[in-house]
């Protein structure tokens, strides 16, 4: 990787080097290398995060790293509530701000639970990871099961540092597993079936920067209870899309899903606000032009 990319530059001139890179860990003190060559060449940086993680390394070693890394570069965030990470390293007017678009999917309709004695369908959608809040929503469908409220909550997603049988065992000993189900990994079809048959969308992180299956969820027209991490704010607007809840807060994301799981109009006209959200802003169509337009004014700066 090192040689193709000295190769690359040596054999052609560019006017912007356009650089993925971590924030933090192993991958990033592999990628900086690849600044450092970049940089031999003298050339116009813009760097594009897609994660977290600079603004929590003080120690000298990465503020050093930093700041040559962002020295006379250029960055994109995906929302200007991130912008914190890396305001120590780069003045704004150096920084753009591009959100993350999906593709359309056909064949999206939503089974809405209309009867009182129906199940509301509850989905969280994410690997089972702590910091995703798992354990938090599992505490929370235990006060929802007190209140005897008709509910279905199922997890999907693959095992990380919660393993399936760890989460089974949390789940039988809190007695709620006519409440709360594990599906496993779902992809493509499988996935987007499950979502079409989902009334609340649950996402109750504590780690987390710019979550795509929020905007999933909004694709398929589902109100969505999350937190106030990272720049989810930008995706769920409170009390129009969802609620927001303050992360580790298990009493206030139950109180958030009751009033959802006792109102079925309010679920669809958020459900629809969701949707409309997504189309005006999160499409792939957007992000592409929004990137692309970044990208051709930083070209049109360069001297």
């Amino acid at each position: 990787m090192y040689f193709k990319t000295f190769n690359v530059l040596f054999k052609k001139d560019f006017d912007l080097i356009y650089l993925t890179i971590n924030s933090k860990g192993t991958g990033f003190y592999k990628e900086i290398v690849i600044v450092f060559i970049v940089k031999l060449f003298r050339k116009q940086i813009i760097y594009h995060y897609h994660n977290k993680g600079v603004s929590e390394n003080k120690d000298w070693l990465h503020r050093k790293l930093y700041q040559f890394q962002f020295k006379n570069s250029k960055a994109i965030l995906l929302s200007p509530l991130l912008y914190n990470e890396i305001s120590e390293y780069i003045t704004k007017k150096d920084t753009f701000f591009c959100a993350n678009g999906i593709p359309e999917i056909d064949n999206i309709k939503q089974s809405f639970a209309t009867k009182e004695n129906k199940k509301v369908k509850i989905m969280f959608l994410s690997n089972l990871i702590e910091s995703k809040g798992v354990m938090i929503l599992l505490e929370a469908c235990t006060i929802l099961k007190k209140k005897q409220l008709n509910f279905q909550c199922s997890f999907i997603g693959a095992e990380g540092d919660i393993k399936q049988f760890q989460l089974n065992s949390k789940i039988n000993e809190l007695e709620i597993s006519n409440h709360v189900s594990y599906l496993g990994s779902k992809y493509g079809s499988s996935k987007f079936n499950e979502l079409n048959i989902t009334d609340i969308f649950v996402h109750p992180t504590y780690n987390d920067c710019f979550p795509l299956v929020l905007i999933e969820a909004m694709q398929h027209s589902l109100p969505i209870v999350s937190t106030y991490e990272g720049a989810i704010p930008e995706l769920v607007s409170e009390g129009v899309n969802g609620y927001l809840v303050p992360t580790k807060n298990t009493r206030a994301l139950a109180e958030k899903l009751e009033i959802l799981i006792k109102n079925s109009e309010l679920r669809h006209k958020m459900g629809i606000n969701g949707r409309n959200k997504y189309e005006k802003e999160f499409t792939i169509n957007k992000f592409e032009n929004r990137l692309l337009q970044i990208l051709k004014d930083n070209v049109e700066s360069v001297p």
